[in-house]
């Protein structure tokens, strides 16, 4: 079974693609924030990240992206 290897170098310094998609990410941890980061990265995406819901609300209204709750407390940012 091939294995497909890369050195931790390659994996700290994954580049999104400068034209590929953009996710919003809403995490509250900062580890938990790079780490999605870098694994979007790694499958050429780039992101904006928010600390939480309200922000990514916030984020949205500012810039046409297309909303994925996962975990949104929807009553905090009035979309119920």
């Amino acid at each position: 079974m091939a294995q497909i290897r890369r050195s931790k170098k390659q994996l700290h310094t994954s580049n999104p693609a400068p034209n590929g998609p953009v996710i919003l990410l809403a995490e509250d941890n900062p580890t938990n924030q790079e780490v999605i980061r870098r694994q979007l990265a790694l499958l050429g995406y780039r992101c904006d990240i928010a600390k939480d819901g309200a922000e990514a609300y916030e984020m949205l209204q500012k810039k046409e992206l297309p909303p994925v709750a996962d975990g949104l407390p929807y009553a905090e940012v009035g979309w119920l």
